[in-house]
């Protein structure tokens, strides 16, 4: 009769963990099927300057703007090619400014200022698609973009 209880207690805590698979509730992935007309943002240090960032994406030509905070005046526009095979994400900078390659992370992973966001992780790679490394072997330039 002990044996059947040890058995019975097993039985059910073995389907009550089943029932408690963290994977089961998971939303399903809401990656993007096209980048095009849509527009990432950033933010960041250049000394004491913050700047923002704006990556609109088009299906011809693409533009990274850089923005100067508060004011908001324009410093500069860079033409870029992007390119998107879900989740992955190159970049081609016309005017000499590199190549970047990364990939899209699902909102339900990243949350900013308590929203739910899409975040484009890049980095600076070689013509070979390789990430270009420093001294310590860490990525040499990255990017970070997020739209809702």
């Amino acid at each position: 009769m002990k044996n059947i209880f040890t058995i019975a207690a097993a039985l059910l805590a073995t389907l009550f963990a089943a029932s408690c698979d963290p994977h089961k509730d998971n939303i399903p992935e809401t990656i993007p099927d096209s980048l095009n007309y849509t527009e990432w943002y950033s933010v960041g240090q250049d000394g004491e300057q913050k700047l923002y960032y704006f990556l609109n994406i088009q299906p011809s030509m693409s533009t990274l703007t850089t923005k100067d905070a508060p004011e908001g005046k324009i410093l500069k526009q860079q033409p870029l090619e992007v390119t998107y095979n879900k989740p992955n994400v190159k970049m081609y900078f016309f005017d000499g400014g590199g190549r970047f390659a990364g990939y899209i992370i699902d909102k339900q992973h990243m949350m900013i200022d308590g929203r739910n966001v899409y975040v484009m992780q890049l980095f600076e790679v070689d013509e070979d698609g390789k990430v270009l490394l420093d001294e310590k072997g860490e990525p040499l330039s990255t990017m970070i973009f997020w739209k809702e």
